[in-house]
């Protein structure tokens, strides 16, 4: 069962592949830091995840809409260390 990706640098990854991230019903943590073709579109896919609970996504095309949108769907928020960083709030 994966629990955590690390998908960090990896160009290949586009909106199209959050589909399959967000389908992944035991992914908890999902790292898509420099996955620089990832979009506010990607986000709103992975938005409808049941299990992600951390995200990191520094220097994606994911806006400030997209963040909102993932923080209030997943009950997520950004850590004190980077708001391109959010956790589920305890």
């Amino acid at each position: 069962m994966l629990c955590r990706l690390d998908l960090a640098g990896c160009v290949g990854i586009k909106d199209e592949g959050m589909q399959a991230l967000a389908e992944m019903q035991h992914l908890q943590a999902l790292n898509i830091n420099q996955c620089k073709y990832v979009s506010d579109a990607g986000a709103a896919v992975l938005a409808t995840s049941v299990s992600i609970r951390d995200v990191f996504l520094l220097t994606t095309n994911i806006s400030q809409h997209g963040l909102q949108l993932l923080q209030d769907a997943l009950g997520l928020q950004p850590t004190t260390m980077s708001p391109c960083h959010l956790l589920r709030s305890t």
